[in-house]
């Protein structure tokens, strides 16, 4: 939904609009440099942009198509990732998530999303691993961890990964947390109920 019930964007659209302006600025810096920017490769920037295509059709409301599956959607974006950057990026998909279809969790793909543009853009991690599953009281978790360089929460609050993956779960959209430390890498767990229509047919 684009908008609440007064006509006024919600709080998504106001951070994706947000997110998007950024993004897109640093994008024209860097063409305007000459390829010179403040991230350190234009694969940062190549990564850049594939965010903000993801995040313009979350805008516009687009969903994963019907019958495709969590597991294609995630191997789909973690490729991408290990394409654009140095990263490697590890996916382990448990039998019980990997039918499950993509649409239903399109907020939890968005908050996957943003744990891995962390663990490149802004952790610099020479490693991502990304665990999805489903657990005994019937969600579907993710795990996204990096080996980078951490940070500290309590200097990001309402700022940065806080923001963007916190804000929403506190909108009650899905459940998420955040473990991390300077220097010792970054742990995202985002999970949410997982819906009657949720297995692909």
């Amino acid at each position: 939904m684009l908008n609440d019930a007064a006509g006024t964007p919600t709080q998504d659209v106001q951070r994706l609009t947000q997110h998007l302006h950024d993004t897109v600025l640093q994008i024209l810096v860097y063409m305007a440099h000459a390829g010179h920017g403040t991230l350190r490769s234009g694969a940062d920037y190549q990564q850049l942009a594939a965010d903000a295509e993801l995040e313009l059709r979350a805008l516009l409301g687009e969903a994963p198509a019907d019958g495709t599956t969590l597991a294609d959607v995630i191997s789909g974006i973690t490729e991408r990732v290990q394409r654009r950057t140095n990263t490697a990026v590890s996916v382990s998909v448990e039998s019980a998530a990997s039918m499950l279809e993509a649409a239903p969790f399109r907020d939890v793909i968005c908050a996957v999303q943003e744990g891995l543009n962390n663990a490149v853009v802004h952790s610099r991690a020479s490693h991502i691993h990304v665990e999805v599953g489903v657990s005994d009281a019937d969600e579907l978790c993710i795990r996204v961890g990096d080996d980078g360089q951490g940070f500290s929460t309590r200097t990001h609050v309402g700022r940065g990964l806080c923001q963007s993956l916190l804000e929403p779960a506190a909108a009650g959209r899905f459940n998420a947390s955040i473990t991390t430390r300077m220097g010792e890498g970054t742990v995202v767990e985002v999970s949410r109920a997982i819906a009657s229509e949720g297995a692909a047919t």
